[in-house]
């Protein structure tokens, strides 16, 4: 599903946008659920521009989503055409086509992946990357709850990969060593609870 693309174009309009400014994150992780109240609270004190990952909170209507492959856009396209939801900016990475027009913003999926790791496009990583170029100013992470083998681990279930509970621990360990590497180069913050957060 590789494809590679020029995005120095679009890197720089978000740059433009984005640089300097607090972000929060949304994730699909269930704690976007049972920590609402808290989220809701932070967002109407802080005003910061809110990202959702392969997802569309029921409660917030986020500025930008960013889709990492084609199946979790073809989940999301749905809602993403209703009227109310006009309005949000959609980043792709260039592996994923839009069935109708072009996204807001493409960029290199080559760039944003990690060739060594055993799962290269961990959705999280590859947009953390990409804020790597951009140099936000904090960003605030929810939803971002690791996994568990016995639990649903979304807010949707029907986002849930069984291959992912098999392997829970080994990926929430390397959710705590790209986090630790990317924790050298962004301000990072968690607001809702995490087991990337363990043995650190």
């Amino acid at each position: 599903q590789k494809t590679e693309c020029n995005d120095e174009r679009d890197m720089a309009e978000l740059a433009a946008r984005l640089r300097g400014k607090e972000i929060f994150v949304f994730g699909p992780g269930s704690s976007v659920l049972t920590c609402r109240g808290q989220i809701e609270k932070f967002l109407a004190e802080r005003k910061p521009v809110v990202f959702a990952i392969n997802c569309l909170p029921s409660y917030c209507k986020p500025d930008y989503i960013f889709v990492s492959n084609s199946q979790r856009y073809l989940q999301l396209s749905g809602r993403l055409a209703e009227r109310e939801n006009a309005g949000i900016r959609l980043i792709a990475a260039s592996n994923v086509t839009r069935t109708r027009g072009r996204f807001d913003y493409t960029l290199n999926y080559g760039a944003l992946i990690d060739e060594g790791a055993e799962y290269p496009d961990n959705s999280l990583r590859m947009l953390l990357k990409a804020f790597e170029r951009i140099s936000p100013g904090k960003v605030f992470l929810a939803g971002f709850d690791g996994y568990t083998p016995d639990t649903v681990n979304y807010f949707d279930v029907s986002m849930e990969y069984s291959f992912v509970k098999e392997r829970a621990e080994a990926f929430n360990e390397y959710g705590r060593k790209f986090l630790s590497e990317s924790m050298k180069r962004l301000s990072l913050e968690f607001v809702t609870p995490s087991h990337y957060l363990e043995n650190r």
